[in-house]
């Protein structure tokens, strides 16, 4: 009995590790090996979806996320964060896939949402 209580425990814990997570800093957030490859985007993301960011204001959160990689059209109201990038082998370097953090907003530059987006 004790030694399956041990085994369940010990497999929790691994469980536990296996899960990259870290808390939020906004410095690290927006360390870089280069301009488009982040080093602990991917570990700080689910922190970053738990924040309540909806209805918050676009200048809120660019304080909070730093400048975006990309900010699109006035009509379409948003930005974005690059989190994870694949690029191709080669001498042309292309973006395969990309993993983005997507936030929409209103004509009062309010966010109406924000998301991943996996883009090929």
């Amino acid at each position: 009995m004790k030694l399956k209580i041990i085994l369940c425990l010990l497999v929790f814990a691994l469980l536990s590790f296996c899960t990259p997570s870290c808390d939020f800093s906004k410095t690290e957030w927006n360390e870089a090996i280069d301009t488009e490859a982040y080093l602990f985007r991917d570990c700080m993301l689910g922190n970053v979806l738990k924040m309540r960011l909806l209805n918050k204001s676009k200048t809120d959160i660019i304080k909070l996320l730093g400048e975006p990689n990309e900010e699109f059209s006035k009509m379409r109201h948003e930005i974005c964060y690059f989190i994870e990038r694949e690029y191709s082998q080669g001498l042309m370097l292309e973006p395969l896939k990309a993993k983005i953090l997507v936030f929409s907003f209103n004509e009062e530059e309010l966010c109406l949402s924000y998301e991943v987006e996996y883009r090929y």
